[in-house]
């Protein structure tokens, strides 16, 4: 099939057409070229910016259009419409953030979403990102009724990941020191390796599924808890996990993002890491062991020399919390 990827170089998209290519599929590329450009030199590049640029696009069709980073709705209305009779199926890549808070655990794809916002707030951020991702979706059913299919993801991980979610407690349990991790130890956590989403993926494009699906993993619950267990094996130090309150966390005034996948202690959240994933899975959804994507992705970080973290606590700023915990 002639597939076309908005994105595509970076992380999800990068995985996506690594799979696409093993099946034989013709891709197109329709991206800025701001990253990994010519990364797939047996691929058509179109360079351009899907905000203002989509003409670029013009003249052309597919079978299949995959939607990769699309979080503005005025954005991704550009591209719908542009495609609406030149693609059978419109794929877009959503988000689990896209459920209410007041939804119970085990929310389906059926579940309460975010109430949307002024469409004239475009600045994507810790709470706009949901309720824009629910106004992107719109969009793209309201233009591509009976042939879209979006997909709700949990936390994504694996190698190429640029959010260092994964990477930040990877780099701390392997070194042979205490590692200060927030005391929520029965806090769930959903993560899904980008490879099986991607392989999933290919299977419902070849078949032209259409429909939502919840994309998380893994197959059985996991809580932050078992994680912090696993990674001690896995590197087999002695690194210790230093179990610190929520209320002292809280009093650092730390911020968002300065402990990855910690919900911040609000138990009304814990939903937003108990989605439902049953429909994908009798879908073909498959899961490989956590621990392999956890070694895959450490490999690749020391392969790529281990940059600076794009979030977290510094090394600095963790030492001084942890000594100021022992002292209260």
């Amino acid at each position: 099939m002639k597939i076309l990827i908005i994105g595509g170089t970076q992380f999800v998209g990068r995985h996506l057409v690594e799979a696409l290519l093993r099946d034989n599929h013709t891709i197109t590329l329709f991206h800025r070229g701001k990253t990994n450009q010519n990364l797939f030199p047996q691929v058509e590049e179109i360079l351009g910016d899907r905000d203002g640029e989509t003409g670029k696009l013009s003249g052309r069709e597919w079978d299949i259009c995959i939607d990769t980073c699309g979080y503005v709705p005025r954005v991704v209305r550009l591209s719908a419409d542009l495609l609406r009779d030149k693609v059978e199926l419109y794929l877009f890549i959503s988000t689990g953030s896209v459920y209410h808070a007041d939804n119970e655990a085990g929310m389906t794809e059926d579940s309460r979403l975010k109430d949307t916002i002024d469409e004239s707030e475009e600045e994507v951020g810790r709470y706009t990102y949901g309720p824009l991702k629910v106004m992107c979706e719109n969009v793209v059913t309201e233009v591509f009724p009976d042939n879209h299919l979006i997909i709700r993801p949990g936390i994504i991980i694996a190698p190429y990941d640029p959010t260092d979610r994964l990477v930040y407690w990877l780099r701390r349990f392997a070194i042979a020191e205490q590692v200060l991790c927030p005391d929520n130890r029965d806090q769930p956590v959903q993560l899904i390796d980008m490879r099986d989403l991607a392989e999933w993926l290919a299977k419902l494009i070849a078949r032209k599924q259409t429909g939502i699906f919840n994309a998380v993993g893994p197959d059985r619950p996991v809580l932050l808890g078992d994680l912090v267990s696993r990674w001690q094996a896995m590197f087999a130090t002695v690194a210790e996990p230093v179990w610190v309150s929520p209320q002292f966390l809280s009093d650092a005034q730390l911020d968002f993002g300065a402990l990855p996948l910690w919900m911040n202690g609000e138990q009304s959240s814990y939903s937003h890491f108990q989605i439902s994933g049953d429909k994908a899975r009798e879908a073909g959804l498959k899961h490989r062991p956590l621990e392999d994507s956890f070694r895959d992705t450490y490999d690749w970080d020391q392969q790529r020399g281990q940059p600076k973290l794009t979030i977290g606590l510094t090394r600095e700023r963790e030492q001084e919390l942890l000594k100021q915990y022992s002292k209260s």
